[in-house]
């Protein structure tokens, strides 16, 4: 009987970098969040891949490739489109409306972490990338390209991070 190779799941994604957005499709050769939060992987691969610029004083509009290798320290967030993609996800089933910072964006949503966990210190050292579901993406500079302001998923980059507090609103 011939072996078959294991099935990887796909995710279509967005991505918010240093200054960019990629769109493309994200294959972790393992479960997602072991693989993002893998301190070995010093890249992540996607394919499928536009780079664009947020900003329109880039003179290149945007970079097509079939693979885009993203420096994973630079990742502020990594955004899955898709619902029925989420399905496929493992984290943490209790959760807190939170808001978080980065350089270019306010994102709010459920933050899954242990219900024990204090709001000054949701963030722990172990997991570099952490779960937000019902997320809400709003840029904090003018764009220079559509992307998506509501998703499912989101796994946010703790080093990425500049400010958060948890949503009182919730």
């Amino acid at each position: 009987m011939p072996l078959t190779a294991p099935q990887l799941s796909h995710y279509t994604v967005e991505v918010g970098i240093h200054n960019f957005l990629l769109k493309g499709t994200f294959s972790p050769r393992t479960d997602f969040f072991v693989f993002v939060n893998d301190g070995d992987n010093a890249t992540y691969p996607f394919t499928e891949a536009q780079l664009l610029p947020l900003s329109k004083e880039y003179q290149v509009p945007s970079i097509r490739q079939s693979l885009i290798n993203l420096n994973r320290d630079l990742i502020a967030f990594i955004s899955v489109l898709e619902t029925k993609q989420t399905a496929r996800l493992q984290y943490v089933q209790a959760s807190r409306q939170v808001v978080f910072y980065t350089e270019w964006f306010a994102i709010r949503g459920e933050l899954h972490v242990h219900g024990e966990k204090r709001d000054d210190d949701l963030l722990d050292t172990n997991h570099d990338f952490f779960a937000l579901t019902n997320a809400e993406v709003h840029p904090l500079r003018p764009l220079h390209i559509q992307m998506s302001r509501k998703t499912p998923f989101i796994a946010i980059n703790r080093h990425r991070v500049l400010a958060y507090n948890v949503d009182s609103k919730s």
